[in-house]
């Protein structure tokens, strides 16, 4: 089997012959017929089902129409950092008018980052949900600074911005 997974079945299918369908049927507390389901071609199978992973891009669509891109974020950071990740845009476009209005933005992401670690450390331990705040508020700050950037390629401002 190919180590390129294009579509989701693919990733069961992978799970399935590498951890056996017993350990994922228990991990999710389903019958090991509908992990089997899971990773069956819907190209050459009749008996398929819709995947976790199917679902949860589901659930992400119906979040971001109702304009809940942070909550599809904070979950996709949850999935992807604990093997050495991160999130990022693409693309990240500046939203404001000038590059000065872009870097009051950064300073503010930066505060913003600042007061999140002090009330972090008041107990000289950062919790696990600390530590994902400071990472969502370091990916805030990340982005505000690509959006300077962005505002500083397509400006024809001078130097006073």
């Amino acid at each position: 089997m190919s180590d390129i997974i294009t579509r989701t079945h693919q990733f069961w299918s992978s799970a399935f012959h590498i951890i056996g369908k017993g350990s994922l049927a228990k991990t999710y507390s389903v019958s090991t017929r509908q992990v089997e389901r899971w990773s069956a071609d819907p190209d050459f199978c009749e008996c398929i089902s819709r995947n976790p992973l199917d679902l949860l891009s589901v659930v992400c669509r119906r979040l971001l129409e109702v304009g809940r891109r942070d909550v599809v974020e904070g979950g996709l950071r949850r999935l992807v950092e604990p093997l050495g990740y991160c999130l990022r845009r693409n693309k990240v476009v500046s939203d404001k008018e000038s590059i000065a209005h872009e870097l009051i933005d950064l300073d503010c992401a930066k505060g913003l980052l600042a007061k999140t670690y002090l009330e972090a450390i008041k107990d000289d331990e950062i919790s696990e949900d600390e530590r994902a705040a400071l990472l969502s508020r370091a990916d805030d700050m990340i982005r505000d600074l690509e959006e300077v950037k962005d505002a500083i390629r397509r400006s024809g401002e001078d130097a006073r911005g």
